[in-house]
């Protein structure tokens, strides 16, 4: 008994410049969601989502004054 299937899915993406008060606004809304995702980390993923949330605050802190 032989069966055959095939299966695709189409993926389209599209970039967007973001400027300004937007841009800032967005890594806000990245700097909460990395803080959350380290408060609830297991010990195993703490080392990176550190250094993630790190490399956001000093994207904010050098752009967003």
């Amino acid at each position: 008994y032989e069966t055959s299937s095939s299966a695709c899915s189409w993926v389209e993406d599209s970039c967007v410049r973001i400027e300004g008060k937007a841009l800032c606004d967005r890594w806000q809304e990245k700097q909460k969601q990395a803080e959350l995702d380290l408060r609830h980390s297991s010990s195993s993923q703490s080392a990176y989502l550190r250094s993630e949330l790190d490399r956001i605050n000093q994207i904010l802190k050098t752009s967003c004054r």
